[in-house]
Order: C-alpha cells, then sequence, then structure tokens
C-alpha cells in the first residue's frame, strides 16, 4: 500500500502518529482512515491532534473517520459472528473491556478443515464527541463539520464519525 502510495504522493511518512516528523505549519491537509485514531488512548489521541496541528498551515484541514461509541461500546460490546469465505471461515469476536474502556476484537481465519490460518487482536478506544471536540480545541483547531460515514447528518447512533477540524487562522 505505501509504495503504491508513494507514486501518487510526494512524500510518504512512516511514523508514530502522535510525534509527526514533518516541518511545522508544511501541510495543507492531514488525512487519516480506517478508523486509525481509535487505535489510540485518550492521552495520545491528543497528542496526535496537537502533532498533526502543528504540521497544518494555518487555515489548514486535518480529516478523519472515528468509530463511534455507540459501535465499540454498544453493537460490538459482545459480538460474534463468522464470515463464510469461499475456501473457509472469518470469526469475529468484539467485546467491550469496561475496566479498561477499550474494545477487543480478535479476529481469525480459518481454512476449509478448520485451522487457524492467522489471528489479529485489535484494541480500540471511543471517546466521546465532547471529548474530541475539546481534544481539537486544545490543539488550535476548530471543528467545521462532524458527521456520519454514510451521510451527510450526524447522529450518535451511527457506526462511523467523519470529522474536518481546521487550524486557526492568527488574528
Amino acid at each position: 500500500m505505501l509504495s503504491r502510495a508513494g507514486r501518487c504522493y510526494e512524500a510518504t511518512v512512516i511514523a508514530d502518529i502522535t510525534v509527526l516528523p514533518v516541518g511545522a505549519s508544511t501541510a495543507d491537509f492531514v488525512v487519516s482512515g480506517f478508523d486509525t485514531l481509535n487505535y489510540l488512548p485518550p492521552l495520545q489521541f491528543r497528542r496526535c491532534l496537537a502533532s498533526a496541528a502543528g504540521c497544518l498551515k494555518a487555515g489548514g484541514w486535518l480529516i478523519f473517520d472515528y468509530s463511534s461509541p455507540e459501535l465499540l461500546r454498544g453493537r460490538w460490546r459482545d459480538c460474534r459472528q463468522d464470515q463464510q469465505l469461499p475456501d473457509g471461515i472469518l470469526r469475529w469476536r468484539n467485546r467491550y473491556d469496561s475496566a479498561a474502556s477499550k474494545c477487543v476484537s480478535d479476529i481469525e481465519r480459518h481454512d476449509a478443515g478448520g485451522n487457524v490460518t492467522w489471528r489479529e487482536t485489535h484494541i480500540q478506544y471511543a471517546l466521546d464527541t465532547y471529548p474530541v471536540h475539546e481534544a481539537a480545541v486544545a490543539a488550535g483547531l476548530r471543528a467545521e463539520r462532524v458527521r456520519d460515514l454514510d451521510r451527510l447528518e450526524f447522529s450518535p447512533s451511527a457506526s462511523t464519525h467523519l470529522w474536518v477540524l481546521r487550524k486557526e487562522t492568527p488574528g
């Protein structure tokens, strides 16, 4: 994926997203997809927004999608699903760990014989809208728009939200 991206962009940066090694005020846009920021615990999430804001020029944009608390704390609280594949099964097991305030998803691929061919564990966090907004403001970003990923309106019950933040201009 990164080698393909390198042909389309001026630069590809591989780094910790809470400390972006990009010059201050050099980017017009910072874009994050695939619910990447949900993988950051709250403190790292705030650091990430501050780091992205530092890279942005005045008036620049930070755009990201973010899985909703309704999805990670509600619908995935204790969710199991088997997805049939042509040559096996993809088994999803999601649970919400209230004590740690995180969603843990275990994904296994089973071949036609039932053998596990690979396994992944994902840990995701889901901040409510207000703490996301507070983190943006603390980083010098203004929420221009928050909407559901699949429609123009906002609903707390949506699975994923699209955030459009803009770096404040001086003066």
